[in-house]
């Protein structure tokens, strides 16, 4: 069962080139991750602020390698304080269907 960690950060305005910037090089540092098999980052259109990512693990393991880790230690200690709001919610895979 693969489980999903969907979170979503709404930042200051002054912050948004460093959220995109840390985000995408997050991407590349947690596809390295065991268990690790997606981490997708996306912007909203209507909103220029809020920051969407969606992770994929195959497992509670590989989710708890990930929290971890040096880097997410490092990365939390970057986004916090740039961020207004954030969420973070775990789902587990009922249904997926891809044309990627």
């Amino acid at each position: 069962m693969t489980l999903i960690v969907q979170a979503r950060i709404t930042v200051k305005e002054e912050g948004v080139a460093v959220m995109h910037a840390k985000l995408l090089e997050a991407s590349a540092e947690y596809l390295t991750h065991p268990g690790c098999t997606r981490w997708d980052v996306m912007r909203s259109t209507k909103n220029p602020l809020e920051f969407s990512i969606v992770e994929h693990y195959d497992n509670q393991e590989a989710i708890a390698f990930h929290q971890a880790s040096t880097y997410y230690a490092e990365f939390g200690k970057v986004v916090k304080p740039l961020a207004t709001a954030m969420s973070v919610e775990v789902y587990e895979t009922l249904s997926a269907s891809s044309k990627l």
